[in-house]
């Protein structure tokens, strides 16, 4: 059985990082509440879960409207509280790549009191091998940066 993000022939990797000045616990909520992330990441228009698995149990499915148009069907793997990570996929995306598996954890920041650290990565095999860098930075800077900043905005809002 393979790993998870188990680095392939071909495979790509999207990775970012952002201290957050809120409690692990807060932040981990926002990610937990798997099927309501368009509730802050600028970038998704609308969130609804489907079928009958509630989040944040493994197997729950979300479809995802974006501000573009485009739908994404994502499946959470696995959904661990204690550690505060969870690890999805795509089911189906507008994305030209297979594959794709995303993992999310937020950590106690160790130098700042009552803050996170929290790091989103993904990894994927590019339909186009060509294609593969700039894929991986498009979902580093346009989704996890982008979402990451987002979500410390929406948690400032609603503070």
């Amino acid at each position: 059985m393979r790993e998870l993000h188990e680095v392939t022939a071909g495979s790509e990797t999207a990775k970012a990082s952002q201290s957050i000045p809120y409690h692990p616990d807060r932040v981990w909520q926002a990610f937990a509440d798997f099927g309501t992330i368009a509730a802050w990441h600028p970038l998704i228009a609308a969130s609804t879960l489907e079928g009958s698995t509630p989040a944040p149990r493994p197997g729950a499915v979300r479809l995802l409207n974006t501000t573009s148009q485009d739908d994404i069907r994502e499946e959470l793997v696995t959904c661990d509280a204690a550690r505060r990570r969870l690890t999805y996929r795509f089911l189906s995306s507008p994305f030209p790549v297979s594959g794709y598996l995303a993992t999310v954890d937020v950590l106690p920041d160790a130098d700042r009191p009552d803050s996170s650290i929290v790091t989103w990565q993904a990894t994927f095999l590019p339909d186009t091998p060509a294609q593969g860098p700039e894929l991986a930075t498009m979902f580093t800077k346009e989704v996890f940066t982008t979402g990451l900043a987002a979500l410390t905005d929406h948690l400032n809002a609603t503070s």
